[in-house]
């Protein structure tokens, strides 16, 4: 049985052998959901992308002069996601990831986490 840590870990190291060129980033990760208090005036709509605002797509929100719209992001601890939003608080090396609901999202909070990009 793998410890989570050794399976981080082994995750870790083949993101950066398959995608060695991909850029790395430690980013500061949090998380939002798509209710109407934290969306407002927008609550569950469409994103920058155009897709609908839905966390079985595994989305995510960032600053598109960092992270290009429609890259494919991996997140330590999270895994992979696509960067199909932008925020007015997104900045830099902020990303915010569109969780099921506010209990999953208070659980994991704000988080500087391990992030690489691939195209």
């Amino acid at each position: 049985m793998h410890s989570l840590a050794n399976v981080v870990g082994l995750t870790l190291m083949c993101v950066q052998t398959c995608y060695p060129d991909a850029p790395t980033h430690v980013a500061e990760v949090t998380a939002y959901t798509a209710s109407s208090d934290e969306c407002a005036p927008w609550p569950g709509t469409h994103t920058a992308t155009g897709q609908r605002a839905d966390w079985r797509s595994r989305l995510v929100a960032v600053d598109p002069r960092v992270v290009p719209l429609g890259s494919q992001v991996w997140i330590e601890h999270l895994g992979w996601h696509t960067a199909a939003d932008t925020g007015g608080a997104i900045r830099g090396t902020r990303i915010d990831v569109l969780m099921r609901d506010k209990r999953t999202a208070r659980r994991w909070g704000r988080q500087r986490v391990r992030v690489f990009v691939s195209g």
